[in-house]
């Protein structure tokens, strides 16, 4: 065997991988390690003769293997992986998991642990483990086990992806600690670097993760990114890394027991507005929303409102001669009030109101703009941008109803590169996109309506909003279907796009310009379903009676200061007609780049890391579907098992934690990937573990609030 040679690929520390083969000697590596490739402080290792991937193993040998010349091919490339503290023990593949068992000499055992390594599918320069006898499925590890998959998403492709460690290979001493990227300097991309790896939307190779470890303790999370956060801001001028020795611990002479969730310690006192449509601003410290009929509101927590307007009247604080400035609009829409509105700050420092108007039972509408030296007025009309529903439309031909735009719920943005944009529409011929001048607030000539985005033939969508998040780097386009009155099944949905002009995708991967109604429709709620993620609908946790409906017309934060996400929205209520108020949620990007939402309002909370003995409990569970409907989704009881197991009421399936907050669950055979956030539950009056999630490539919402 020694003189005979087969093509494997060790990656060390000190090895520079090609994409090509390279042979090597057969003589096994003595207690190498498998180092998984988007979670670097995790190992394969064998527990109980499972599969899977851990961090501290102990006994260390547990991740300790040899790689020898495939049982069942010892050529080109082939391997099997023997156990190093269990000799003649291989990890091999029975119904597509993998285990650590006894190689019993058949040649189905050895079919079953033979594997090829190829260059990384994530990484060409770290490994990936290709099946012998199904060679289109490789090794990736699933809620933390090893599994044998067929390998379509990026985060397959991470999951499948690993680097060979030499028991003697030490790894090399960071260059510059705070210097994600490596570029020999500490800025604000390092930052954005860092924020994404932790979200699992971008890699670090091995030099990157040792510069990330500001703090020093050997892994990498949101401690260091706050230390890192802090450096740049220039509120601390060395790392702990750098100028602090970690203190001698203190030895537990008897186990402690697990501690309940940690608890702020305060009880949140909610004070709500009124606001139909609200969207958001921020500035000088304090958010405002306008919303529809001059409707305006403000607050420094977005727990503790004050409402500043409710209506459209002569002497309002916005616009006080609000029927003269605006006269033009009102008589082309034929109203005496004013539907959604959109605030932005430009360059110039001042801030551009966004008007609308509508007749209501049609198109004939009216968009405009109006400016003023402070975000609470007064502001003044520079003028209509955009008409609808009468005459020759704004591309120069008749206005139709069905391809054509409705003129309102405009949103007005900046994207990555200080572009502006406003996005707008409702029912009608759909969502539209138009590049604005950002010296003027008003749309740059010759785009009529401008870009077509969805919709059409009356379709039940509007209130578009545009986010960008720096983690990802995608934009996501924030939308609501059906209506908005309590029987109306208004509902929140997202697609996401890698341009601010589309084109834009949904989970599954339908591109949303084909999500309208069939030509000569009216209304058809059913075309429009299959499309967008469906983030939240009607709901009500029967435990603790905290229900919405018809949630809807959304808009959505970013804080660059504290990563926070916030999506705010107006909300009517279980038998309480049309009554309806502004609600604040966090959302959290997941493991696949999608924004999920927390199951309960906003009270201050901060995302952190959870055990498992925490996530383990007895669940009021949601399934928002995908429908568009007026019946409101109940929850039912559920638990998650501290055996990783979820039952009850016709639920079952797995969980497990993933990283510091993630969540992966298969529920009743999907997969959703989330988080986890301890919450406020104001119908309980305590706090409970919550988790929101996804379905991986597809468009249904879960959501779980503890009992």
């Amino acid at each position: 065997m020694a003189n005979r040679t087969f093509k494997f690929i060790v990656l060390l520390f000190t090895t520079v991988l090609f994409a090509t083969s390279v042979c090597y000697s057969t003589n096994p590596i003595t207690k190498a390690k498998f180092q998984s490739y988007n979670y670097p402080n995790m190992y394969i290792r064998h527990a109980n003769f499972d599969a899977r991937i851990d961090e501290n193993v102990t006994p260390e040998m547990d991740s300790q293997w040899e790689l020898v010349p495939g049982l069942a091919n010892s050529g080109d490339g082939y391997v099997s992986i023997q156990s190093v503290n269990y000799p003649g023990y291989y990890l091999r593949h029975s119904n597509y998991d993998l285990s650590l068992e006894k190689n019993d000499g058949t040649s189905l055992f050895a079919e079953s642990a033979t594997f090829k390594i190829v260059p990384g599918l994530a990484d060409p320069s770290y490994i990936s483990f290709q099946s012998y006898n199904f060679p289109t499925r490789y090794i990736r590890h699933y809620n933390y086990l090893l599994r044998l998959d067929e390998i379509v998403t990026e985060l397959d492709r991470q999951d499948a992806t690993f680097k060979i460690i030499s028991e003697d290979t030490q790894p090399p001493a960071p260059t510059l600690i705070g210097d994600v990227n490596a570029d020999g300097k500490i800025d604000s991309t390092d930052l954005t670097l860092l924020k994404r790896y932790l979200l699992r939307s971008a890699t670090l190779t091995e030099e990157k993760i040792l510069n990330a470890d500001t703090d020093g303790n050997g892994t990498v999370n949101s401690t260091d990114l706050n230390y890192l956060k802090k450096y740049i801001l220039r509120v601390i001028s060395v790392f702990p890394a750098e100028g602090n020795k970690p203190p001698t611990p203190t030895p537990t002479k008897t186990p402690v027991a697990t501690p309940s969730p940690t608890q702020p310690l305060f009880t949140p006192s909610f004070k709500d507005v009124t606001v139909h449509d609200p969207s958001v601003i921020k500035t000088n410290g304090t958010y405002y929303v306008i919303g529809s009929h001059l409707a305006f509101a403000k607050t420094n927590d977005l727990i503790q409102w004050q409402q500043i307007n409710s209506s459209v009247y002569t002497g309002n604080p916005l616009i006080p001669n609000v029927f003269d400035e605006l006269k033009e609009a009102f008589e082309w829409a034929k109203t005496d009030t004013m539907w959604a509105g959109d605030i932005i700050q430009l360059r110039d420092g001042k801030y551009y109101m966004y008007y609308c108007m509508c007749k209501g039972d049609s198109p004939l509408s009216a968009l405009g703009v109006a400016r003023a030296d402070k975000v609470e007025g007064p502001y003044k009309n520079l003028g209509i941008l955009l008409r609808s529903g009468a005459g020759k439309g704004e591309d120069g031909t008749n206005y139709n109803a069905t391809i054509h735009p409705n003129a309102v719920d405009p949103h007005t943005f900046f994207d990555k590169n200080g572009d502006l944009w406003m996005v707008y529409g409702s029912y009608s011929g759909g969502i539209y996109i138009l590049k604005m001048n950002p010296s003027t607030g008003k749309q740059y000539p010759g785009q009529g309506y401008g870009k077509k985005l969805l919709g059409a033939n009356h379709s039940r969508i509007e209130g578009p909003y545009i986010q960008y998040s720096p983690d990802t780097g995608y934009y996501y386009l924030f939308l609501s279907f059906g209506g908005l009155t309590a029987d109306g099944g208004y509902n929140i949905r997202v697609a996401r796009s890698q341009n601010p002009d589309g084109p834009y995708y949904d989970a599954e991967g339908n591109n949303m310009i084909n999500c309208r109604g069939p030509a000569g429709s009216f209304f058809d709620d059913r075309a429009i379903e299959p499309y967008g993620v469906k983030l939240m609908g009607n709901f009500r946790f029967v435990d603790s009676g905290i229900g919405y409906v018809s949630p809807g017309h959304n808009s959505t934060y970013y804080d660059e200061e504290s990563g926070k996400y916030f999506i705010i929205f107006h909300t009517r209520f279980p038998g309480k007609g049309e009554m309806h108020q502004v609600r604040v949620h966090q959302m959290f990007i997941n493991e696949d780049g999608w924004p999920v939402i927390a199951p309960h309002r906003y009270a201050g909370e901060t995302i952190r890391r959870y055990s498992p003995e925490e996530v383990a409990g007895t669940y009021a569970y949601i399934n928002h579907g995908r429908d568009i409907s007026a019946n409101i989704k109940n929850s039912v009881r559920i638990s998650l098992n501290k055996d990783g197991t979820v039952s009850g009421n016709g639920v079952n399936g797995r969980w497990e934690l993933s990283g510091e907050h993630y969540i992966r669950l298969t529920v009743n055979g999907t997969n959703y990937t989330g988080v986890v956030l301890q919450q406020w539950d104001d119908g309980l009056k305590k706090y409970v573990m919550t988790f929101s999630a996804i379905s991986r490539n597809g468009n249904v919402t879960i959501w779980g609030s503890q009992l």
